[in-house]
C-alpha cells in the first residue's frame, strides 16, 4: 500500500528474452544518478536519467571476462555524449543507477520511419569508467533465478497439464548469420519473401518470438549455415524454401543431439 500508484507490475509484453546482441546494437541504461539526488527534510528526490550507447565488441567480452548469453555490455563514453537534441554535453556520473532498467532499441531502428517500442532486456550494474562500458545482466538470467527456486511458478500436477492450454510448445526456427545474408538470398528460392536486410529480418523473428513466448510455445532459434543448408537441399533434391528449412532444424540429428540453441533462456 505504500507503493506509489504511479509504480505498475510490468507485463509480459513489456520484456524481451529472445535478444540477439550484437556488436553496435543500441542499448539504453535508465536510473536515478546520485548526483541528481536531493534531500529536503525526511524527502528525498532525483531525476532519471538515461545513458545510450552501442553494444560491445566480441574482443570487449573476451577482455573482461563477460559471457554475451549472460551480459549486456554497451560502449558509452561520457566526454563524447551528447543530448537527445544533438549538444554535446558530459552527462553525470551514473553512480547510483545500478540496478536500474536496460532498454533495447529496435534492431531495424536506423531503417525505421515509424514509433517504436523499447523493452526491457536487462538490469544495470556496473559503469566502468576507464574503459568506457556499462554492464547489466540479462532479464532472463533473473527469470531463471526465479524459476530455479520457485518451481512451483512453472510445474503443474499432470493431470491438470493435460487439461492446459498452457503446455510449452518446443521447436526450432531456423538462425541465419549476418555476414552470410546476401549469399543466402541469392540462394533462397523463396528470397522475395525474405526482408531486404539482415536487421530487418531479425527484429521481426525476434517479434515472432516473443509473440510465440508469451503463449508458452517456445522455440529454439538454432544456427544454420548456407553451405549445410545447400547440402540438406542437394541430397534430399528439396527446395530451398522457408518450409525445408524449418524441417531442417527440426530434423533428428546425429546421436540425437541438436545443436545448442543460441538464445540459451529457454533452457529453464
Amino acid at each position: 500500500n505504500s507503493i506509489h500508484n504511479s509504480i505498475k507490475p510490468l507485463q509480459r509484453n513489456n520484456l524481451h528474452l529472445n535478444e540477439s546482441l550484437v556488436e553496435n546494437d543500441i542499448y539504453t541504461f535508465s536510473g536515478f544518478p546520485l548526483r541528481k539526488g536531493k534531500k529536503r527534510s525526511k524527502q528525498y528526490t532525483s531525476e532519471i536519467l538515461s545513458y545510450s550507447g552501442t553494444a560491445a565488441s566480441e574482443a570487449d567480452y573476451e577482455n573482461h571476462k563477460y559471457d554475451r548469453n549472460l551480459h549486456i555490455v554497451v560502449r558509452f563514453n561520457r566526454k563524447k555524449s551528447f543530448t537527445p537534441e544533438g549538444v554535446k554535453q558530459m552527462p553525470p556520473y551514473p553512480r547510483g543507477i545500478s540496478g536500474g532498467a536496460v532498454y533495447s532499441w529496435p534492431k531495424d531502428v536506423m531503417t525505421r520511419e515509424k514509433e517504436y517500442e523499447f523493452h526491457l532486456v536487462g538490469i544495470g550494474h556496473t559503469y566502468k569508467e576507464r574503459k568506457n562500458l556499462f554492464v547489466g545482466t540479462r532479464i532472463n538470467a533473473y527469470l531463471a533465478s526465479i524459476y530455479g527456486n520457485n518451481p512451483d511458478l512453472i510445474n503443474m500436477p499432470l493431470e491438470q497439464a493435460q487439461h492446459s492450454n498452457t503446455i510449452p510448445l518446443f521447436a526450432g526456427i531456423a538462425w541465419y548469420k549476418q555476414e552470410e545474408w546476401g549469399r543466402l538470398k541469392n540462394e533462397f528460392d523463396d528470397s522475395e519473401e525474405m526482408h531486404e536486410t539482415w536487421n530487418e529480418w531479425r527484429q521481426a523473428t525476434e517479434c515472432g518470438l516473443e509473440y510465440l513466448a508469451r503463449r508458452n510455445k517456445i522455440m529454439y532459434p538454432i544456427d544454420l549455415e548456407a553451405d549445410h543448408i545447400k547440402e540438406y537441399c542437394r541430397k534430399r533434391n528439396l527446395p530451398n524454401i522457408s518450409k525445408t528449412r524449418v524441417r531442417m532444424v527440426n530434423d533428428p540429428w546425429p546421436n540425437g543431439q541438436a545443436p545448442m540453441p543460441l538464445m540459451w533462456w529457454n533452457r529453464f
